[in-house]
């Protein structure tokens, strides 16, 4: 259960961060979301190909 939470967590810092980039570059908030949901995904994928963990 612990790992199931740090997943979230994890997947929750990755659109975190793209949210952030996207506001420092000054985008719209489409652009704001698109960055922040790629990111999220994007960081999950090359979390679980590292991992080896579960299909891509």
């Amino acid at each position: 259960m612990l790992v199931y939470w740090l997943d979230i967590v994890g997947t929750a810092v990755f659109a975190i961060s793209g949210v952030l980039l996207a506001g420092k570059l000054r985008m719209d908030p489409f652009g704001v979301l698109v960055l922040g949901v790629v990111t999220a995904v994007g960081g999950g994928t090359i979390r679980d190909m590292a991992l080896d963990n579960g299909p891509v």
